[in-house]
């Protein structure tokens, strides 16, 4: 893929690039592709993946922080 001279190039965390889009469509209850594409799962690895490489963190600490955070709501909600 080439760029016109000069043109900034999109990066990882360059938000720009999505400025154009006008609506997002989320098959969210398989509607789209059949259940067994595992479409979901393919989305919840690579949400995964980026927010390991985000925060630095490893395979598993996504995880971690999510399971964490659930915890946390779960306590603050209970305490409500």
């Amino acid at each position: 893929m080439s760029s016109a001279p000069g043109a900034a190039v999109a990066t990882e965390h360059d938000l720009t690039r999505f400025l154009p889009t006008d609506a997002w469509i989320f098959d969210l209850d398989n509607t789209l592709y059949p259940r067994h594409a595992n479409l979901y799962v393919q989305v919840d690895d690579r949400i995964r993946a980026f927010v390991g490489r985000l925060l630095g963190l490893g395979p598993e600490g996504p995880i971690a922080c999510r399971r964490t955070t659930i915890a946390a709501m779960a306590r603050r909600c209970a305490a409500s």
